[in-house]
Formats: C-alpha cells, structure tokens, sequence
C-alpha cells in the first residue's frame, strides 16, 4: 500500500501523508478509504473502498478493495462514483 503511492508521489512532490490524511491526489475525486461505486467496466454496480494510488497519469488509478469479498481491482478515477 504504502510502497507504490510513496514513490509516485514523492517523484511529484506530493506528500504521501496528505492523502493517508484524506485529501485527493491531483486530478483525483476520491480519498483514502473513500466508499465508491464502480460506474463502469466488468465491475460496474459493485461497491468498494480506495486503498492507494497505483498511477497518477494520464489520470489517477486507485487499488479498490471490492465489498463483495472477490478482491482488489485497480479502477481508474473516472470509472469511479461516490458510494452515496
């Protein structure tokens, strides 16, 4: 969790911490351990919380731990929306 995000964010002079703090990263919706629903893709309608950035560009990519127990898909932001 902590080894990706480090490294991508540290290289864009983001501090990893913001984001354990809750604050997005750059061009992303979604925080830390955020409930999301996948909008989009064979995921689409299933519920999950964010784990860590995996990529920032061209858009953030997010490890999304699935509620339905089948594991965790990496999703990017835009096919992502708030759980509620």
């Amino acid at each position: 969790m902590f080894g990706p995000l480090s490294r991508l964010m540290n290289r864009d002079g983001i501090n990893p911490d913001d984001w354990f703090a809750g604050r997005p990263v750059p061009n992303g919706r979604f925080r830390h351990n955020e409930d999301v629903r996948v909008a989009r893709g064979a995921h689409a309608g299933k519920f999950g919380a964010l784990i860590s950035v995996e990529a920032l560009e061209p858009e953030p990519v997010y490890l999304v731990e699935l509620a339905t127990g089948e594991g965790d898909v990496l999703l990017p932001d835009s096919s992502l929306a708030p759980a509620g």
